[in-house]
């Protein structure tokens, strides 16, 4: 496998029976199914579903009062940079649709060899991140011809407890059965380790994408999986406004100059939400026990075109 990392192999899973993978001349096959996989002509292994698979979640749906509003507004923060990060990413150039702020948030690699996994990889636009954080970067596409490994978020090909870190930024919009594929992050994930990511709100349908989430969407998900949730932050930087006008309003128009077309609404949106009645507004806010008591929060919640998340095994 020419663009896959060799210490990755040992991670390596058949999707349907997880059971290991053997390397044979024509790529790998799994010795229980039996099932054989081979090589893209980018030279990427091939580990796509070849038939059905079921996979079987179930739902306990509990007593209304098992889940409260609380639960998610505590873990409602600012995106903010961390005051102490365990990466310095100065020297790391700005990638497109990562915060730096989430970035202050990426862990380092425990120890040589440890795997990341960018889940939904697209052009390996992560792949300098994480590599400057000192993990081995594992990109799983669907369909890229950029990826390490392509493979379905449905039914990962990496056995369990596999990486020390899961990214997954703009991702899991796109995916048909999300309860499936956050049980499959955790289930690869180490315990102790992160899942750090973002998920669209209000950005317009785009590429196929399914259920686009509210910050308690992306809470619920989060929880199913198995996750601890330890922040849900808005997207400062992508409001609504901006999101529709780059993406939907005016397609292929300079990104500048959709964002300038829409700044006098943006304006006018930030001054009702400033200065209009403020303290009648911040007493309604904090009667909600399902939002932030802080104004400014409230209203990056309501009108965030995605939210970023933190979370750990």
């Amino acid at each position: 496998m020419s663009q896959g990392p060799e210490a990755l192999y040992p991670a390596l899973a058949c999707p349907y029976c997880l059971s290991p993978l053997q390397r044979d001349p024509r790529g790998v096959r799994c010795a229980t199914c039996p099932q054989s996989y081979g090589l893209t002509p980018h030279g990427a292994l091939d580990l796509r579903l070849r038939r059905e698979k079921i996979q079987r979640v179930d739902f306990h749906i509990e007593p209304r009062t098992a889940v409260t509003p609380e639960d998610v507004a505590a873990v409602m923060t600012p995106l903010a940079a961390h005051p102490r990060p365990e990466v310095d990413f100065a020297s790391v150039p700005r990638v497109r649709g990562l915060p730096r702020a989430l970035m202050s948030h990426f862990p380092r690699a425990p120890q040589t060899g440890a795997l990341a996994l960018d889940l939904g990889c697209g052009k390996l636009l992560h792949r300098p991140v994480c590599e400057h954080a000192g993990f081995v970067y594992v990109g799983l596409d669907y369909t890229s011809d950029h990826a390490t490994v392509l493979g379905d978020a449905h039914a990962l090909p990496f056995a369990d407890n596999s990486f020390d870190f899961v990214l997954s930024l703009g991702v899991f919009e796109h995916i048909r059965f999300p309860f499936v594929a956050v049980r499959e992050a955790h289930r690869v994930l180490r315990p102790g380790r992160k899942f750090i990511g973002m998920v669209a709100f209000l950005e317009p349908y785009h590429w196929s994408s399914f259920y686009h989430q509210t910050h308690m969407g992306v809470w619920n998900l989060l929880r199913f999986g198995g996750f601890a949730v330890e922040r849900i932050s808005p997207d400062p930087s992508w409001p609504v406004l901006t999101a529709q006008a780059t993406m939907a309003l005016f397609p292929r128009m300079p990104k500048g100059l959709a964002r300038a077309m829409v700044f006098p609404v943006h304006a006018a949106h930030r001054a009702w939400w400033s200065l209009f009645d403020r303290v009648r507004w911040l007493r309604a806010v904090r009667r909600r026990k399902d939002m932030p008591a802080s104004l400014g929060l409230a209203r990056q919640i309501t009108t965030a075109g995605a939210f970023a998340f933190i979370a750990s095994k």
